[in-house]
């Protein structure tokens, strides 16, 4: 499901798959979130002092299109900087398993582009850092 994500920046330019997103040749978390949910909004912070640190995050908005600004305002009032896609309406239809277990929800991809762990729920700054070292 998530090769099959498109997503655009957020200013709704340059649709892509998600997987096109990703950098490759180093361990990156992908995290998706919402606006809406407050133990993805908490880690913002965490994603942002371990990219700040070097290591590579992507945060997926599964914000509404027209809530664009919104995205944007948070994200600067966070402080984060990391780099940041939004789902487009389409995805987010076809997204209902991947995310059965509710936001935020994360997925480690290996230096291949590989999924090899998943997170569900809050993340702990540990656990990503063990995550990004391949542990």
């Amino acid at each position: 499901m998530l090769t099959q994500m498109e997503v655009t920046n957020l200013d709704g330019e340059d649709p892509r798959l998600v997987v096109d997103a990703i950098p490759r040749g180093r361990y990156v978390i992908v995290t998706m979130w919402a606006t809406y949910c407050p133990p993805c909004v908490d880690e913002l912070s965490m994603f942002q002092k371990v990219h700040r640190d070097g290591h590579a995050i992507l945060g997926v908005s599964f914000d509404a299109a027209d809530e664009r600004d919104d995205v944007k305002a948070l994200l600067a009032k966070k402080g984060a900087t990391f780099p940041q896609v939004i789902v487009t309406a389409d995805a987010m239809k076809r997204a209902g398993r991947l995310l059965e277990g509710g936001l935020p929800f994360a997925v480690v991809v290996d230096e291949t582009g590989a999924i090899v762990r998943t997170h569900t729920g809050k993340m702990s700054e540990p656990w990503a850092r063990a995550a990004l070292a391949g542990e």
